[in-house]
């Protein structure tokens, strides 16, 4: 990994998941000697766990303006998106 990373905490989202698919097309392609492959893998790993921990403040983010603004959705219905709207299409409705 010749130079030195920039420490995982700092990086954006986008950043930390631009590294984070680098390092896993460099891991899928192979050729990697082992100890660097050990080291790309953990790195991975951190920068997964940073990836997940930013969505998640976002998400808490998001539903705490949610309520603050009454913009707040019932979890038991979820939105109607035009994927769940083609779902409950019947067999008639295919074209073919």
């Amino acid at each position: 990994m010749g130079e030195k990373a920039p420490e995982i905490s700092s990086l954006s989202f986008e950043e930390a998941l631009k590294e984070l698919e680098a390092l896993s097309q460099r891991l899928s392609q192979g050729g990697l000697p082992l100890e660097e492959s050990v080291e790309a893998y953990a790195r991975g790993s951190e920068l997964r766990k940073h990836c997940n921990d930013l969505l998640k403040r976002a998400e808490d983010r998001v539903r705490e303006l949610d309520q603050k603004f009454g913009n707040q959705q019932d979890d038991d219905e979820p939105e109607e998106t035009p994927v769940s709207r083609r779902s409950r299409r019947n067999d008639d409705d295919i074209p073919f």
